[in-house]
């Protein structure tokens, strides 16, 4: 079982990196869920929440180990839609991950095609008097 401990560190990292001057209040909406490819459990991908005008916030990333993903009251999300985007973890990111971690990333070379990045339309209502959770099944070339 991979450690815990280990993974924070990327994502405060990758935190920092695509969520500048995100200085909200934790508004204590949370989201989870799971994302798949060939109906199985990817790692080293990283969600992002951008939202939909007129929903207010911050956009929010998060890594996807194991299949699963979670988005903390931290993360300064608000009811409301979002546009749901896949890119692969950064290459500087997977060389700091350890061994263990990077045996399950996608292989060097491999991408996520735009309709679920750049040109995604996928859209996530997220709603503040419900449980937040979707699963997602992406293409990884």
């Amino acid at each position: 079982m991979v450690s815990r401990r280990i993974i924070p560190p990327i994502v405060i990292g990758l935190l920092v990196i695509t969520t500048p001057g995100c200085e909200s209040q934790p508004t204590g909406l949370t989201a989870a869920g799971e994302v798949t490819a060939k109906e199985k459990p990817v790692s080293g991908v990283v969600i992002t929440l951008q939202p939909v005008p007129p929903t207010q916030g911050p956009k929010a990333t998060a890594l996807v180990f194991d299949g699963r993903f979670e988005f903390g009251p931290d993360a300064g999300l608000t009811a409301g839609q979002y546009r749901v985007r896949f890119s692969l973890l950064p290459p500087e990111f997977r060389q700091a991950a350890p061994e263990e971690q990077r045996s399950k990333f996608p292989p060097e070379g491999s991408v996520i095609p735009a309709k679920y990045d750049s040109q995604s339309n996928e859209i996530w209502e997220l709603k503040s008097d419900q449980e937040n959770r979707s699963q997602y099944e992406i293409t990884i070339r």
